[in-house]
């Protein structure tokens, strides 16, 4: 009895430290992302949500390739709380929690070890390496949470109920990330198609009407050609020559993805192949470019298996434990990341160039003039943060992935608008292969003249009046 007590006594208070250290871990992780990196990735979306913030209109006043659920869930905060950068980082530190609380839901359906908190400790410690207020981390938390509707459904009797919002959910990620909605909706009939002969088709169509519910939005508030031009076409054609990034992590990761599941076979189910069929389709929607953020928000199913599996049978799976091991290697970036943000967090609680007073002083008495800046090549964040407005209608232009009719109209819209200073940072664009030869920095060059130079932002300023 006294044993039962003692084993009773110390399973509550292990329960309580790793509820205190989840607590501390999650604060670690909130006061990491709290910082201001200034990203390009995250400028991206907040430069749209800026413009939408002054009454343009997406995709018909300004171009963009990125669907619109992005800008519209900054927009819309912004409407009710102000334009301020720190609402959207908020509203990306939300929904990376949101994607691990839905990674530990979808572990606590098949076990109840404490491995489940396995996977979303791992995905948070990943996300420090992403951009967060970006399309990528969005339209990841909810495929998570499709995934745990689907698991639901296979677990709980088939439920219509639990596909439907599966396919809902799967719709609404393609309202951030369309091709990755349309690549994981294939993978997943495939799987409904072998795994289910005899109700498959009855699954597929439920499934189907639920994923293009939320799509339908696109054909609804925008004319379908700008939609398949701005969504489909641009990116098909443009997005690669500019994305040519090198596999060293990509073969690892799905190697050992591969290993993973295959040394856990003998504990496979309708979970087990799943998962395989989301997960082949996650890197495959990679390969534009297998860099450290891509992979790792999207190595989430392997994660949830490993904790099932372990969970399972974990004595009988020394060879797969090993591999899921060596795959973890992965993370110890993200880690360094972390522990390096504390030596510099408070040169990083706003804008880097907020930090030099004589950039201020020089930005106020040389850029008022005028309501537009231009901050390029590939600056967008600076839009927001200057409260500046775009003169061209284009977040960013870079050669070899902007057209060329893009670049002769962005340089049109800069000689009518006529921004009262500009701001370049070429050597932010040098691994695009940036070169100066077009339009845009013709304009630049017969127009203004080179002013100041803070860090690699160099000033640009009107010929007439330079000082």
């Amino acid at each position: 009895m006294n044993l039962l007590l003692t084993i009773t006594y110390l399973k509550n208070s292990l329960n309580k430290i790793i509820f205190i250290l989840g607590i501390f871990f999650v604060a670690i992780i909130i006061f990491y992302h709290m910082s201001y990196l200034g990203d390009p990735d995250n400028g991206v979306l907040t430069e749209g949500a800026w413009r939408l913030y002054h009454g343009d209109k997406l995709y018909l006043d300004f171009f963009e390739y990125i669907p619109p659920g992005n800008f519209y869930i900054i927009y819309w905060a912004w409407l009710i709380l102000g334009p301020h950068y720190w609402i959207a980082k908020s509203i990306g530190i939300v929904g990376i929690l949101l994607g691990a609380l839905g990674l530990y839901f979808s572990g606590k359906i098949v076990s109840n070890s404490r491995l489940v908190l396995m996977p979303p400790a791992l995905f948070l410690i990943a996300s420090a390496g992403w951009p967060i207020i970006n399309h990528n981390s969005f339209s990841t938390t909810i495929i998570i949470w499709f995934t745990f509707f689907i698991i639901k459904f296979l677990n709980q009797k088939k439920q219509i109920l639990m596909l439907s919002v599966a396919g809902f959910l799967l719709g609404l990620s393609g309202l951030f990330l369309l091709h990755r909605s349309i690549i994981v909706f294939i993978a997943t009939i495939i799987f409904l198609l072998w795994q289910y002969t005899k109700n498959s088709l009855k699954y597929i169509l439920f499934f189907t009407l639920s994923f293009i519910l939320p799509l339908t939005i696109l054909i609804i508030f925008w004319p379908i050609d700008t939609i398949f031009k701005s969504l489909i076409v641009f990116p098909l054609f443009n997005y690669e020559a500019i994305n040519q990034y090198p596999k060293i992590f990509f073969y690892p990761l799905v190697l050992s993805s591969l290993l993973i599941f295959y040394y856990s076979r003998n504990v496979r189910n309708n979970i087990y192949y799943f998962l395989i069929f989301i997960q082949a389709g996650l890197f495959w929607t990679t390969l534009s470019r297998p860099d450290y953020s891509h992979l790792t928000i999207a190595v989430f199913p392997t994660l949830l298996w490993c904790s099932y599996a372990l969970a399972q049978n974990i004595r009988q799976n020394i060879q797969w434990v090993s591999m899921f091991i060596i795959s973890m290697f992965i993370y110890f970036p993200a880690l360094g990341w972390i522990v390096g943000i504390f030596d510099n967090y408070v040169f990083f609680t706003k804008p880097l160039y907020m930090h030099d007073n004589s950039l201020t002083r020089y930005f106020n008495k040389n850029c008022s003039s005028s309501p537009y800046i231009y901050a390029g090549p590939f600056s967008p964040s600076l839009y927001p943060d200057l409260r500046k407005l775009n003169p061209t209608s284009f977040p960013f232009l870079l050669t070899n992935h902007n057209t060329k009719s893009q670049f002769e109209l962005a340089a049109k819209q800069l000689y009518k608008n006529k921004p009262g200073c500009i701001l370049m940072n070429y050597d932010l664009v040098k691994k695009f292969s940036y070169t100066i030869n077009n339009p845009v920095d013709n304009f630049i060059n017969n127009n203004y003249q080179a002013g100041k130079k803070f860090g690699s932002t160099q000033f640009f300023l009107p010929k007439t009046c330079l000082q």
